[in-house]
């Protein structure tokens, strides 16, 4: 009786330890990046019950990172961010990635339902940094 209790306070613990690469390699998938070069997890937080949010940071090559911007770059939907889109905000499920161009990093973000969960997955990463942040937020 007391082990599902402490399995729900602990959960988000557990997650935070046990995040590995095939992970990452399946969250960056659903926006449609790969990275080509090894990468090392340097940071990863879970908070929250029901809505889970998860923020990773990775070690990137400077490949990578160089390939990562020119993907957004390149995307047919790539926008610069103002003031009115700075933030992207999608009531609406869509497997189609949004990428903007900030002042000082770049970003993509899709809105989809992942594993029965309706889930908002943001990526950035700075020019000149080698390193990649992505949150997960599952609804």
């Amino acid at each position: 009786m007391i082990a599902p209790i402490v399995l729900l306070f602990t959960g988000n613990t557990i997650d935070e330890l046990t995040i590995s690469k095939k992970d990452v390699v399946s969250d960056l998938g659903h926006l449609e990046i790969s990275l080509q070069d090894d990468f090392k997890i340097i940071a990863n937080s879970v908070t929250g019950m029901p809505e889970r949010i998860q923020l990773t940071k990775l070690t990137i090559s400077k490949n990578d990172e160089k390939h990562i911007i020119q993907l957004i770059l390149d995307a047919s939907n790539s926008k610069l961010a103002t003031s009115t889109n700075n933030a992207i905000v999608k009531s609406d499920f869509n497997d189609t990635a949004e990428n903007l161009k900030h002042t000082r990093f770049y970003s993509r973000e899709i809105f989809k339902t992942i594993d029965n969960y309706p889930t908002r997955i943001h990526l950035s990463v700075e020019e000149g940094s080698n390193i990649l942040k992505y949150q997960r937020i599952e609804d």
